[in-house]
């Protein structure tokens, strides 16, 4: 569908008493401040759905006098023409004003409006009746999207998105979309048809979270492990040599047999004695060989303990080597995080200082006006030469009349100037300092986090070094430490014990000598058993260890399998990011896209950032901004099939713009036509 506007005719409308303005295809509408441009497309949208082009409802269309007074009693109205298709449609909205007289009043008071509603010059019962042939051609947001080049860029990013969704995929429900998208991925990407297969109509979002979950809930479980591992060795009673405990054992066993024998024989009790000696030979034997060993353990213990602490030596080293260039690395970044920080801030000082001299230049502006007026009102106002006379005929314009003239004028430049140019302005200023104040905010958090790093590599520096420093390595000397080892000292006094009993060994023993060794033999075989009972006990526990480092490595095992779906599941989410922009933005021609659409942390966001010919849209000048909303408008036309005038403002800014099959109304400022001047095309 195709709608031109041929004719617009306004009465008392704003600064207009009854006037009918022609339009072509393209018409250029010239005029200074405060001529009446932007009263046209007030006039444009006022008459399709009762708001000014900025959106308002409650806004001042009634026209008013030379003093500014509204023109009461009047018909207040806009009537359209348009060309739909070859087929001519008419819209017009009239207000007039209800008065009426309170009892005991003198005067009668404005107690509200009616407003008419005529559609192809037939008036409407209702308002519903115009709004529902309204909407026909498009409704009031669409209608905005195409008629006015600013509206679509000032939407939230939600709803930018949600139109952008529906232009590329037909729907504007997110999660519809985004199973096209999917969709679209599988038929491209067909490596990822078995994960989308296993998602199983959940959302990525919800797999990731029960992904994670499942992530937690195993590093939760592998942190404890070595805990309960360490506490298990912890636990465990020393390893002793088992085979040499149980023969020790056995020995025993046979001299107790041996003892409770030679009661019994009085025979083999003579020959008892040799072989008790002979036992304390062999028991000292066995002592020599342990002493062997243990000072073999030491001497191993020794060798095991250097070891680690060369390697402990070189690993201080190590991390102090790599904490060292992390913070020099952070520091060359706080530089230029730094130097960064102060030219943006210089920047947009610069752009902040240049936007309130715009606003010093406007109340200035406001003023001279106001002196200006009051000027005119005293009759002090110099008026030049040929303001004084008519230019054709060179007769004196009458004083009053052109002090009211003058006066209408001062008041049109005042009023445009108040409430349009200077809040402008103004606001313009607050943009740019809210800008600066969110960007330095940026760059402050990103100092923070180069500080936090830094300080966590000078930490890690401060522990190298302090660790390189307790390691303290000296090699040990091993002859004194088996001198010192409690192992050691006590089987050399064995061993001395041992050699003493066989020195001082008597001939004969008697029975009393053979109860107390039998005694002594009994009680060590207790002891000797309760330690060998200590062998159970180890071997529970190293079965208990053994399944939880079992489990661990189970675990890990687990752990990297969720780790893969989870890194699968980022690069689908990827993908889908890349085709649906390359959707959206194949339906422009300069204009592209970028935005947040659903990320896996569920925290960013919502965006939806616009770029025109690769700049971001906020960086652009006004011209480029204006061929951005013609891209835009563009892409929504061809994807609606409606094409609708198209209202510029400050159109005098722009040289060259985009081809596009709309009718097109370039709303230009030329100080030098005092009044409107349309050139139709």
């Amino acid at each position: 569908m195709k709608l031109q506007l041929k004719l617009m005719r306004l009465r008392n409308f704003e600064a207009v008493i009854d006037h009918t303005y022609n339009y072509g295809q393209i018409t250029e509408i010239c005029g200074t401040n405060g001529t009446g441009k932007t009263t046209l497309f007030n006039a444009f949208t006022f008459a399709l759905y009762g708001k000014d082009s900025n959106g308002r409802a409650d806004f001042g269309f009634k026209r008013r006098d030379s003093d500014g007074n509204v023109v009461h009693n009047a018909e207040y109205g806009v009537e359209l023409v348009f060309d739909k298709d070859g087929k001519e449609r008419v819209f017009e909205r009239v207000v007039t004003e209800k008065w009426v007289k309170p009892r005991g009043a003198s005067e009668k008071v404005l107690s509200g409006h009616e407003t008419v509603y005529y559609v192809d010059r037939v008036r409407c019962n209702t308002m519903k009746e115009y709004i529902a042939a309204v909407n026909e051609i498009a409704m009031e947001d669409v209608l905005r999207m195409l008629t006015d080049t600013f509206y679509f860029m000032s939407l939230g990013a939600d709803t930018k998105k949600a139109m952008l969704l529906k232009m590329a995929y037909g729907t504007e429900d997110s999660i519809e979309a985004d199973k096209m998208v999917a969709d679209d991925v599988v038929k491209k990407m067909p490596e990822f048809a078995t994960f989308v297969a296993d998602l199983n109509g959940i959302t990525l979002r919800e797999f990731n979270a029960t992904i994670q979950g499942k992530i937690n809930a195993i590093k939760a479980e592998l942190n404890d492990i070595p805990i309960r591992i360490a506490s298990k060795i912890e636990a465990k009673p020393a390893e002793e040599d088992w085979d040499d405990l149980q023969a020790i054992i056995d020995e025993n066993r046979a001299a107790i047999a041996e003892i409770d024998k030679q009661i019994a024989d009085d025979d083999a009790r003579k020959t008892g004695s040799e072989q008790k000696k002979n036992a304390l030979r062999a028991e000292l034997s066995n002592l020599e060989l342990e002493l062997v060993k243990a000072q073999n353990a030491v001497r191993q213990r020794v060798d095991n303990e250097e070891h680690e602490k060369r390697q402990a030596l070189a690993n201080a080293e190590s991390d102090y080597s790599i904490a060292t260039r992390i913070y020099n690395s952070n520091a060359e970044q706080m530089d230029g995080k730094k130097r960064e920080r102060e030219q943006t801030a210089a920047r947009y000082d610069t752009m902040i200082a240049e936007a309130e001299k715009i606003v010093d230049g406007y109340e200035a502006k406001v003023t001279a006006l106001r002196d200006q007026y009051k000027a005119i009102v005293a009759g002090t106002y110099s008026y030049a030469p040929n303001e004084m006379e008519c230019p054709t005929c060179h007769r004196p314009y009458d004083m009053d009349k052109l002090a009211e003239q003058k006066k209408a004028e001062n008041v049109a430049l005042g009023t445009n100037v108040i409430k349009v140019l200077l809040p402008q302005a103004k606001e313009q200023v607050e943009i740019l300092k809210h800008k600066k104040a969110e960007v330095l905010a940026q760059i402050d958090k990103e100092l923070t986090d180069i500080e936090n790093n830094m300080l966590e590599a000078r930490n890690k520096i401060d522990a190298a070094y302090k660790w390189k420093a307790e390691i303290n390595f000296i090699p040990a000397d091993v002859n004194a430490l088996c001198k010192s080892d409690p192992k050691c000292v006590g089987v050399s006094n064995a061993i001395a014990v041992k050699r003493k009993q066989i020195d001082e060994f008597p001939a004969i023993v008697s029975d009393h000598v053979l109860l107390d060794t039998k005694h002594e033999a009994e009680d060590k075989l207790n002891q000797l058993q309760q330690k060998l009972g200590t062998r159970n006990i180890i071997i529970n526990i190293d079965a208990q260890i053994a399944e939880l480092e079992a489990k661990q490595k189970a675990l890990n095992n687990e752990l990297g399998k969720l780790e893969k779906q989870q890194d699968t599941a980022k690069e689908f989410q990827k993908a889908k990011d890349r085709e649906l922009l390359a959707k959206v933005n194949g339906l422009f021609t300069r204009v592209t896209w970028d935005f947040v659409s659903e990320q896996l942390n569920g925290n960013d966001k919502i965006t939806c950032n616009c770029y025109m010919d690769g700049k971001p849209y906020g960086e652009c000048n006004h011209a480029l901004q204006v061929n951005a909303g013609l891209d835009i408008i563009n892409a929504i036309s061809r994807n609606q099939n409606i094409y609708l005038p198209i209202f510029i403002d400050n159109a005098e800014s722009v040289v060259e713009y985009m081809p596009t099959e709309s009718q097109m109304i370039l709303l230009k400022v030329d100080g030098s036509a005092k009044e409107l001047t349309f050139n139709i095309k």
